[in-house]
């Protein structure tokens, strides 16, 4: 079984062909653009990472845009 911290890539459940098609779904599922200096490990390696790096990516994107709840 797979916990969130095990790495994606050294469990074989990604390579780096996969890394890029992960980095395509994230962009366009949260509509946030995944710039070359993020695609690092701490942020895409496990399950718990990509949580931490796209919820930051989301929520940085709704300050930026104004977004307030209301």
């Amino acid at each position: 079984m797979l916990a969130p911290d095990d790495s994606l890539i050294e469990v074989g459940v990604i390579d780096s062909t996969g890394v890029l098609e992960l980095i395509g779904f994230i962009e366009e599922r949260y509509e946030i653009e995944v710039r070359d200096e993020e695609v690092l490990p701490e942020n895409l390696d496990s399950i718990a990472s990509i949580t931490r790096f796209v919820g930051g990516k989301v929520g940085a994107a709704a300050s930026s845009n104004g977004a307030h709840g209301d």
